[in-house]
């Protein structure tokens, strides 16, 4: 499941006319019918065939409009950028599925040279990656869905207290669940939308999880202002993956740019603060714990690298390649985010204690008159 067999990938050449004043208005018509596709990008491509020209040299103005049918559902999607330089500039991407009809229309206006050439970029998923990231995706879901049953039964039958962390834990691991079920699972707009939430969501509060774990191990660090302000990060980075979507960042808000990128801040502050905060708990504590509870430390601090590493990639390709791979996507933002919401369940998983579940009453010795009530001065003598 590579990046080359993941994506499928249609060029189309453009033409531009010639004006007296070195000017050029070039207008594209792109008619394409999709199959049942999981994602559908489509990004404009301008580049000097001899590559003579310095990207940034020279900017162009850029108008767009795209019209996606699913079904009987018409949406009309509207990019409008000022400058923009030589490379590949997205003019929209979406998963959502079903998609029958796209027609766009582009209008770019700039100083053109007898070298610049036009290029319009169509990405949609691969026939076999779709059916192979299915089946990957209901193997995942099925294994969360056994490991949150066996969870909450544990912490429904556990006679000690029940920890933040665990309903925290809890609610990960039930998020995830629900996540992997919606993939490829759906067949309305709505549904789509729900599936972007949770894809939002469930990253944020994984991260805000391994905080919560990282604070148990410093027992003067404050929790719950953090925790509060956590719920009002993950509904936000819930709507910033909801407007990344250009379907619905068109249906809900007429194409605004403007909402997705301050979603898109929030998101990035709250994952850097949580990831610094979570890191800098755990350092702290490693150095003052005691041998066994560094061990525990330690594999927090893995899982902590596991969950944010592969994000972190996905992020750096984007930005290097202004292009995003679907395997890529898929990796991380769902089988690492699996793989990491069971990691965490163990390191909170419950434990019963058997003698309390029979009903039987468990002294513990705090004292030396504590030893004597239990075993007796004769017994205590012999030990």
């Amino acid at each position: 499941m590579t990046k080359q067999n993941a994506d499928e990938v249609h060029y189309i050449e453009g033409v531009s006319s010639f004006s007296e004043s070195n000017d050029y208005n070039c207008i594209f018509f792109l008619t394409k019918q999709t199959s049942k596709a999981k994602r559908l990008a489509i990004y404009l491509n301008v580049y000097d065939s001899n590559n003579s020209v310095d990207p940034y040299d020279e900017y162009f103005a850029l108008e767009s409009v795209i019209d996606v049918s699913i079904g009987n559902t018409k949406t009309r999607i509207h990019r409008s950028y000022s400058s923009i330089p030589y490379g590949r500039t997205e003019l929209m991407t979406t998963t959502g599925n079903n998609i029958s009809h796209v027609i766009g229309q582009i209008f770019l206006t700039g100083r053109f040279r007898n070298t610049t050439k036009i290029q319009i970029i169509e990405i949609h998923n691969s026939i076999r990656f779709e059916r192979l990231s299915y089946i990957i995706s209901k193997a995942f879901s099925f294994e969360c869905s056994i490991v949150l049953f066996l969870f909450a039964f544990l912490l429904a039958n556990n006679y000690s207290p029940i920890e933040p962390t665990q309903i925290l834990a809890l609610l990960l691991i039930a998020s995830t669940t629900i996540l992997l079920l919606l993939f490829n699972n759906y067949h309305t707009a709505f549904m789509h939308a729900v599936e972007l939430f949770f894809k939002g969501e469930t990253q944020s509060l994984t991260y805000l999880t391994l905080f919560a774990i990282s604070t148990t191990y410093i027992p003067s660090s404050k929790t719950i202002p953090s925790l509060i302000i956590g719920v009002i990060f993950i509904i936000s980075d819930g709507i910033f993956l909801l407007t990344s979507d250009s379907l619905v960042l068109a249906r809900l808000f007429d194409s605004n740019y403007a909402i997705w990128m301050f979603f898109f801040a929030a998101s990035i502050v709250f994952k850097i603060t949580m990831l610094t905060m979570t890191m800098h708990h755990l350092i702290f504590a490693y150095f003052q714990a005691s041998t066994s509870q560094k061990t525990n430390i330690f594999i927090t601090i893995v899982i902590l690298i596991i969950v944010a590493l592969p994000k972190m990639i996905s992020i750096a390709y984007v930005a290097n390649e202004n292009l995003s791979v679907s395997s890529i996507s898929f990796l991380s933002d769902y089988i690492i985010q699996a793989v990491g919401a069971i990691l965490i369940i163990g390191i909170v998983w419950p434990t019963i204690d058997f003698d309390a579940s029979s009903g039987a009453t468990i002294k513990r010795a705090k004292s030396q008159e504590d030893l004597v009530e239990l075993f007796g001065s004769s017994q205590l003598l012999d030990l």
